[in-house]
């Protein structure tokens, strides 16, 4: 320490010199000035190459005792000052020493107490670099782990798009069935649509059906009464019934004579001449008679033969177009399409024929039955009012069915 010191000490004395404190110049300078003798003073005097002297202690001891010399030779009073003035300069270049000397002591101390707080700090990094070393190993096998997984996140990644690419073609497939059970479902709406309008259409009918079976059952109730009136008839029936036996009985045994009776009408028919005009009062008609042809026709409808009937009753009509019985007879064939082809039409037109035009006993049949047909729209167009109108008629002739038709659509009302 002691050392150090003095190091110090000396150095600062030097630094001291250098600035000018103590330095040949001003103490040449100095005592030129009082000595009034440059060349005395510079060959007394320690002279340097820049004119300026750093000198030692004993130097400037020496220096301060030649000064003395030679100015008490010539002044004393001004070498006292002198000397007392170099004195002060050293005293106070002592004094500046010293402080030199702390404030090198002091710095001293705080590089020492930088030094130790720089090594403290340099262990400290040593220890951070020691530490480094070893996070950024485990960072480079972090990096490595993170490196495979990379690698395998890519291999996944690639799987994904492949599996990408085959969803997309999945989706694609879906699309398209969606897009179908769409147009099914708008297909499933539209029949849904129409199965609500049958619906609702059936349910109208299902009420009309309601109201006529309501109208059914008043019928019903009013055939039961009738039902009940017929089998109080039933009794008066039995003995009719066995009356049409007997007729029956005698009727086949005619049918055997009647048998001969056809041949011989058909060699008359063949042989007989051609009518006049009308056709009446000819050998056909055999007076008031009905026509040959007619009870050929009625002979062959009787026996079964509709076709050779039809054909006897449309030679009638050609032989008397007005003939009604062959009409009627024609018009049951066609209704029932017996001997000939079946045609509603036909049958309506001949006994709307007969209904118009005979008066006779098959007038109230003929009106009936059209009556009837003009009801039910049969061969015709359906009319409430042309039926309601030809079963008056027939009604006023004393046609039973036609009177209770009658009542029956005044019962509808």
């Amino acid at each position: 320490m002691a050392g150090v010191l003095i190091y110090c000490t000396q150095t600062c004395f030097t630094l001291s010199l250098g600035a000018g404190w103590i330095n040949g110049d001003s103490i040449r300078r100095q005592i030129v000035n009082e000595a009034g003798d440059e060349e005395v003073v510079e060959t007394t005097l320690i002279p340097t190459e820049s004119g300026r002297a750093i000198i030692g202690g004993e130097e400037v001891t020496e220096l301060m005792r030649a000064a003395a010399a030679l100015l008490g030779q010539s002044n004393p009073g001004q070498s006292a000052r002198i000397v007392e003035s170099l004195q002060t300069r050293v005293r106070a270049w002592i004094v500046a020493t010293m402080i030199a000397a702390l404030a090198a002591v002091s710095g001293w101390w705080m590089y020492s107490t930088d030094n130790t707080r720089f090594n403290l700090l340099l262990d400290n990094a040593r220890d951070r670099q020691t530490e480094s070393v070893r996070e950024v190993a485990l960072m480079q096998s972090r990096l490595e782990s993170r490196e495979r997984e990379s690698a395998t996140l890519l291999g996944q990644l690639d799987l994904l798009k492949e599996n990408q690419i085959t969803s997309q073609g999945e989706i694609n497939q879906l699309y398209f069935f969606r897009r179908d059970q769409e147009r099914k479902m708008l297909q499933l709406e539209d029949n849904l649509k129409a199965a609500l309008s049958r619906r609702d259409s059936a349910q109208s009918r299902l009420a009309q059906s309601l109201v006529e079976a309501a109208k059914l059952n008043e019928r019903l109730a009013l055939a039961k009464k009738e039902n009940e009136q017929f089998k109080l008839q039933i009794g008066n029936t039995e003995s009719a019934l066995e009356l049409a036996r007997q007729k029956n009985e005698h009727t086949l045994s005619r049918l055997q004579d009647t048998e001969s009776e056809r041949v011989r009408l058909e060699e008359r028919l063949e042989h007989l001449p051609a009518p006049d005009e009308g056709g009446k009062n000819t050998p056909l008609t055999a007076g008031n008679q009905e026509p040959l042809t007619y009870q050929l026709g009625v002979f062959y409808r009787d026996s079964g033969d509709y076709t050779a009937a039809a054909l006897q009753f449309n030679k009638t009509l050609q032989l008397d177009p007005g003939h009604f019985g062959s009409m009627m007879n024609l018009a049951h064939q066609y209704t029932l399409g017996r001997g000939v082809k079946q045609s509603l039409e036909e049958a309506f037109r001949l006994y709307k024929l007969v209904a118009d035009k005979s008066d006779n006993l098959l007038t109230a049949d003929a009106l009936y039955i059209v009556g009837i047909y003009y009801l039910r729209g049969t061969g015709t167009a359906p009319s409430r009012t042309e039926g309601r109108n030809y079963l008056t008629r027939a009604a006023a002739r004393g046609h039973q069915k036609a009177q209770v038709a009658l009542e029956t659509l005044n019962t509808d009302k």
